[in-house]
C-alpha cells in the first residue's frame, strides 16, 4: 500500500475524532447524578457511541480502552471478515471477465 492509502477505518480522521468524543462523553457523564444512570447518561453515551460504531470492532476497542479488558476473542474473526469483505469489494469492482 502506498503512502496516504487507507488501511482500515482507524486511519480516518473522522473515526479518530468520533472515538475521542465517545471517551469525552463517557468521562463527562460520570458527573451526572446517579439517578440519571438509565436516563440521560445512558442516552448520551449511546448517541456518542453510535457515531463510530458502524462495526463491532469499534465497541471492542472502546471496551479495551475504557475498561482495560483483554483483547476480545472475536478480534480474529473480525479480521477474517474484514479480509473477506475487502476481497468481495475488489471482486465487485473488477471488470466483467477480469480477475479480481
Amino acid at each position: 500500500m502506498g503512502d496516504g492509502e487507507l488501511k482500515t477505518h482507524k486511519d480516518l480522521d473522522v473515526w479518530k475524532e468520533a472515538m475521542g468524543l465517545v471517551k469525552e462523553v463517557y468521562l463527562w457523564t460520570e458527573a451526572l447524578p446517579r439517578e440519571e444512570t438509565y436516563g440521560l447518561t445512558a442516552q448520551m453515551r449511546r448517541a456518542a457511541i453510535s457515531i463510530p460504531s458502524n462495526i463491532l470492532e469499534t465497541q471492542v476497542f472502546l471496551a479495551r480502552e475504557l475498561f482495560g479488558l483483554e483483547e476480545a476473542p472475536v478480534c480474529g474473526r473480525i479480521e477474517k471478515l474484514r479480509k473477506l469483505l475487502l476481497g468481495l469489494i475488489r471482486a465487485l469492482k473488477a471488470p466483467e471477465g477480469g480477475s479480481p
